[in-house]
């Protein structure tokens, strides 16, 4: 039985489950999101680390199991890993010291390189929900300024190193056995084509110069090639077709809803 322990540093093992508390007896997938429920004997140490806090604006570091209720692991592959703490705090002293106004980091169970920080809380009587994400996200998070790179220079995976390395306060590794190897760019279609395109709309337009048979064609026929034109639109029938087609009308019918006798109306 793999125990919380190890999972929070392999999470790659959760394979049987952690405790008899556990909700994913098989594992997870690689599109699956896994929450682990962590049990009373997986880790013994929660310790936080409240930074610029007290009078002297010291960091104080305590350790938060004694009060938990309840702990959650989520491992995610779209989103950050986060680590969830219920709080039986019934005398409200993280409110109302502030703790919770500074930052908070966490390290479960003294493993080494493996923070969390203090995204959100919620209270619920005498229970404080802590939520903690991935101290490293968070510091990504921190990067607001726009960034772009040459895609002639680099390949997707190399910018996403380069981010990494924007956060000095640690080393994000990354491992892509794809670094170097260049994926294929979708077609762009530029901002002035997508205006053009959706405001295009359907019909023919006063100023399209329409003939049936070397005469301006009137509203009707225009409506009547219209139609033939939506009909080979809808089944994805190819240009010559198409064209083919209102070629036929004309020819058949002079593109008339009730041509004269013995032409036969179009279909």
């Amino acid at each position: 039985m793999t125990s919380a322990i190890t999972l929070l540093s392999h999470p790659e093992k959760a394979l049987n489950p952690l405790t008899p508390q556990t909700s994913s007896p098989r594992g997870y997938t690689s599109d699956e999101i896994a929450h682990f429920r962590i049990g009373h004997d997986d880790i013994r140490n929660l310790f936080i680390k409240i930074y610029n806090f007290g009078p002297r604006n010291a960091s104080v570091i305590t350790n938060l199991r004694p009060a938990v209720t309840d702990a959650v692991f989520e491992d995610s592959i779209d989103k950050p890993n986060t680590f969830t703490l219920v709080v039986h705090d019934p005398d409200w002293e993280l409110l109302n010291t502030g703790a919770l106004n500074h930052t908070v980091d966490l390290n479960p169970g003294k493993i080494p390189h493996l923070w969390y920080r203090l995204d959100a809380f919620s209270v619920n009587n005498d229970d404080i929900t802590l939520t903690f994400m991935t101290r490293n996200a968070v510091y990504l998070s921190y990067h607001k300024k726009p960034y772009k790179i040459s895609r002639n220079k680099v390949t997707r995976a190399q910018f996403i190193l380069t981010l990494l390395h924007h956060v000095k306060k640690t080393r994000i590794k990354l491992y892509c056995p794809q670094l170097t190897k260049k994926q294929k760019q979708a077609k762009f279609q530029s901002q002035s084509e997508r205006e053009r395109s959706s405001s295009r709309g359907t019909g023919f337009t006063p100023s399209d110069k329409i003939t049936v048979k070397g005469q301006p064609a009137s509203e009707q026929q225009k409506t009547v090639i219209g139609k033939v034109i939506e009909a080979g639109e809808d089944v994805n029938a190819p240009g010559l077709v198409v064209v083919s087609a209102v070629m036929c009308v004309i020819q058949e019918s002079t593109a008339s809803e009730n041509p004269q006798p013995p032409n036969p109306p179009f279909v």
